[in-house]
């Protein structure tokens, strides 16, 4: 079995991870009350997700990852985390949501993946639980829910039926 505390954010091991079928477990760990347990989860998913490559392209396994996240349902957990007590779960889970909302190329790209994903984050009921996230004391987490309001403005991604914006608070 694939030991969890070797990995690292480079492709081959996410790869790895995903083919050995941690999202199948990785899930329902979000919902651990043990903060130390889950900080350590969300450092896992946040490095499958995250972009790493010179040219900031998405490769196609790069999607297919974010993609297979999202699917094995990911985001209600993540979204359910953003009004978590500790900043530290705050800051992780803000920053994976981000990575899954991450579009960026320069060349040609499986790119459907992150549009997909933005839709669904938003669908999911990110919205009003990253605004709040905007009143932060802490920068980081600030930051990343800029960042992720940002990337999931983009590509007329909040411009799709209004049924999406209609969550509370938000129209």
């Amino acid at each position: 079995m694939l030991d969890v505390l070797e990995l690292k954010p480079q492709d081959a091991n996410k790869e790895r991870v995903i083919r050995e079928g941690i999202l199948s477990w990785l899930v329902p760990l979000l919902r651990t009350p043990v903060v130390k347990v889950l900080e350590q989860v969300l450092m896992l998913s946040w490095n499958v997700s995250i972009l790493r490559n010179a040219f900031w392209i998405v490769s196609d396994n790069e999607a297919d990852n974010k993609l297979k996240m999202v699917e094995k349902g990911i985001l209600p957990p993540l979204i359910a985390l953003l009004s978590a007590q500790e900043e530290r779960v705050q800051e992780l889970t803000c920053g994976t949501i981000r990575n899954l909302s991450i579009h960026r190329m320069l060349f040609f790209s499986r790119s459907e993946a992150a549009e997909d994903n933005k839709v669904r984050i938003v669908q999911e009921g990110a919205l009003t639980p990253l605004v709040a996230l905007l009143k932060s004391l802490v920068v980081k987490i600030v930051e990343h829910a800029a960042a992720t309001l940002r990337n999931l403005s983009s590509r007329g991604c909040l411009r799709a039926p209004r049924n999406l914006h209609a969550q509370k608070g938000m129209m």
